[in-house]
Formats: structure tokens, C-alpha cells, sequence
């Protein structure tokens, strides 16, 4: 079973690029291949975590995190990232959890690959 660490720093709605990330876990989840797969969401990404997300169209990064989450996909938001936007103690997603660098780094450290967005 191949490990893989997706992290990203993309602004939920600023960019595409924590889209993208979002797209490619949950195709790494639907693919045959069996991937123990984690994300790990820091910078402007970690507001990706909220509960309540209602964007007027377009995707909904809400929807996708709910998808990796009932797929047991871990997913944590930096805490020093949350602390800094003032969002540690607001709700987050279901199966979404605050993490810290020392998590990331023993992800990283038993990761096969670990891809940055």
C-alpha cells in the first residue's frame, strides 16, 4: 500500500490550487490501487476547514472535504496557521481536526510521497 501526504496552502476560494489537491484525493480514493492517503491544510487553506460553506456556485470545498472525510481520509488544518487566523475555536467540518507541525513531520517521515499544492 503506497502512503501519500497531500499538503496545501491555496485560499479555499482564492485559487484553484487547494481545488486541485481536493480533486486529485479523492480520485487517489477512487482509484483500484489501494493509498493511505492524509491531507494536511496550512496557510490560507486551514479556512477550508469550516463548518457552513455555502459558495454562490462553482464547487464547494465543504462537499469535497466531507467526501475524503467519510472515506476515513484524515485531514488537519495547522494549528499555528488556524491560531493566526483567529478560527482555532470556530466549528470545522466533521472529521476535520486541528494538527500540528509535528504531526505533518511524522506524516511526512512515513510518507512514500508526499505532494505540495
Amino acid at each position: 500500500m503506497q502512503k501519500i501526504v497531500i499538503v496545501a496552502n491555496g485560499a479555499a476560494y482564492g485559487s484553484e490550487s487547494l481545488f486541485n489537491s481536493l480533486r486529485l484525493a479523492i480520485a487517489l480514493r477512487d482509484s483500484e490501487r489501494e493509498v493511505e492517503l492524509r491531507l494536511f491544510l496550512m496557510s490560507d487553506a486551514v479556512t477550508a476547514g469550516l463548518k457552513g460553506q455555502k459558495p454562490a456556485e462553482g464547487y464547494n470545498i465543504q462537499q469535497m472535504l466531507e467526501i475524503l472525510t467519510a472515506q476515513n481520509v484524515p485531514v488537519r488544518l495547522c494549528k499555528t496557521c488556524t491560531d493566526g487566523r483567529g478560527i482555532t475555536g470556530l466549528a470545522l467540518i466533521d472529521g476535520v481536526q486541528i494538527g500540528t507541525l509535528v504531526e505533518l513531520a511524522e506524516w511526512t517521515l512515513s510518507a512514500d510521497k508526499v505532494l505540495t499544492f
